[in-house]
C-alpha cells in the first residue's frame, strides 16, 4: 500500500492508458481472432456448401447416365424388334412368292425320252411367265414337224401358273442326242410376275443333259405301263370273242385230256424208235412228227 500510495498523479495516468491500450489491444485481438474465426466458417460452409453441391451433381450425373443407359438398351431392343420383324417379313414374302423352275427330266413312259419340265413350287400364283434359252433349244428331232422352240409355250411364255402347275413338253430323244454336236447344256432365265403384278427377281437355272448318260436307273412301273398291259388284255379278249358277242369257252375233261396226251407222248415215243431202227426213207413215217389232236387242243 505505501509503495501504490508513492506513484503521482502523472504516473497513474501513465498506467491508466496502458490499461487503455491493453484493453484496446486485447479488443482488437479478439476482433482478428472473430474476423479470422468468421472467415474460417465461412470457407467451411462454403466448403460444406459445394461438397453438397458436387455431391448432388453427382447424382444427377448418375441419374443421366443410367437413364441414358436405359432409353439406348430400349432403343437398341426396338430396333432388333424392327429388324426381326423385317426379317420376318421378308421371310414371309419368300415364302409366299411363286417359284418357276425348269428342267429336264426323263419320261416316266420311256426314260430314253426326254422331257423339259416347268413347274411352279412356289404358294402363290405366278403371272406372266417368261423363258429365256441360252443357247436356243434345239433338238435331234427338229425337221420331223417337231420344233419347241418355236412353240408359245418358249415364245411367249404362260400368262398364269398356279401353285402346283406342271408343264411337260417333249424335248428329245437321249440315244439318238448323243450322235449329234447338240449342246448338252442350257443356261434358262425366268422371269415373272406375282398375283398383284409386282415384277419378281428373275431365276437363272443350268439344264445339263450331260450328266444322265451312263447313269444306272431302276424302271419304276407306273400308271403307264398299267395301261400298256390292259391294252394287250383288250387284245387277247377280243380274240376270244365270238361273233363280236360274248367269249368263246372250251371245256374239257382234264383227267381224259391228260391220258390221251399221255398215250399220245407214247406212240410219237415209239414211231421215234421205229424211225431210228428203219433204214427206211422218211416220207414213208409222216406221222412220226405231228403233234396229234390233243396236243393241238392243249395248244
Amino acid at each position: 500500500m505505501d509503495g501504490i500510495a508513492l506513484l503521482t498523479s502523472n504516473q497513474w495516468a501513465i498506467v491508466a492508458a496502458l490499461g487503455t491500450a491493453v484493453q484496446g489491444i486485447a479488443s482488437a485481438v479478439a476482433v482478428a481472432i472473430a474476423v479470422v474465426a468468421a472467415k474460417y466458417a465461412a470457407n467451411q460452409v462454403k466448403q460444406a456448401r459445394a461438397q453438397v453441391e458436387e455431391a448432388q451433381n453427382a447424382r444427377f450425373e448418375q441419374s443421366e447416365q443410367a437413364r441414358s443407359q436405359e432409353e439406348a438398351a430400349a432403343q437398341r431392343e426396338f430396333a432388333r424388334r424392327e429388324e426381326q420383324a423385317a426379317r420376318e417379313e421378308r421371310r414371309q414374302e419368300e415364302l409366299a412368292r411363286p417359284f418357276v423352275v425348269v428342267d429336264f427330266e426323263p419320261s416316266p413312259a420311256w426314260a430314253n425320252a426326254v422331257n423339259l419340265v416347268f413347274e411352279n413350287l412356289g404358294k402363290t400364283l405366278a403371272k406372266n411367265v417368261r423363258f429365256t434359252f441360252d443357247p436356243p433349244l434345239k433338238s435331234s428331232q427338229s425337221g420331223l414337224g417337231f420344233e419347241l422352240a418355236d412353240t408359245a409355250l418358249i415364245k411367249s411364255g404362260v400368262p398364269a401358273m398356279p401353285p402346283g402347275r406342271r408343264i411337260e413338253a417333249l424335248f428329245d430323244l437321249s440315244h439318238e442326242r448323243i450322235n449329234t454336236e447338240l449342246p448338252m447344256t442350257y443356261r434358262v432365265k425366268v422371269d415373272c410376275e406375282d398375283a398383284n403384278g409386282r415384277r419378281q427377281e428373275t431365276l437363272e437355272y443350268v439344264l445339263d443333259l450331260g450328266f444322265r448318260y451312263n447313269v444306272g436307273r431302276i424302271d419304276v412301273k407306273n400308271i403307264h405301263h398299267v395301261a400298256e398291259s390292259l391294252k394287250k388284255i383288250e387284245q387277247n379278249l377280243k380274240k376270244w370273242t365270238a361273233n363280236h358277242n360274248g367269249v368263246r369257252v372250251w371245256m374239257r375233261d382234264e383227267k381224259e385230256f391228260l391220258a390221251a396226251r399221255a398215250a399220245d407222248f407214247e406212240r410219237w415215243k415209239a414211231v421215234q424208235r421205229a424211225q431210228e431202227t428203219s433204214s427206211s426213207d422218211s416220207d414213208d413215217t409222216d406221222d412220226g412228227g405231228e403233234p396229234s389232236a390233243a396236243d393241238e387242243a392243249d395248244a
